[in-house]
């Protein structure tokens, strides 16, 4: 449980718990947005469809996301704590 003395800030010292919930937001925040966009905007799929040279086919990409999206999280983390 998460109590509130927890995410209090001071200064010169790193809170792993409010690294960790940044980490987990950007991590929602950017699949959210990601989808929302496709969502929205179809034509961006239709887009990426012209040039399967460059872009990789759904396919290959439901392949590589687990791997994506654990390094993504990971980047995510280590960006937040460096800001820390």
């Amino acid at each position: 449980m998460i109590r509130a003395a927890d995410l209090h800030f001071r200064e010169g010292t790193m809170h792993p718990t409010r690294i960790a919930l940044a980490s987990i937001a950007a991590f929602f925040a950017y699949f959210a947005v990601g989808g929302l966009t496709f969502a929205l905007l179809p034509s961006m799929k239709n887009e990426f469809l012209k040039y399967p040279n460059i872009y990789r086919s759904q396919e290959a990409m439901r392949s590589a996301m687990p791997v994506g999206m654990a390094f993504m999280s990971g980047s995510e983390f280590l960006g937040d704590a460096r800001r820390a």
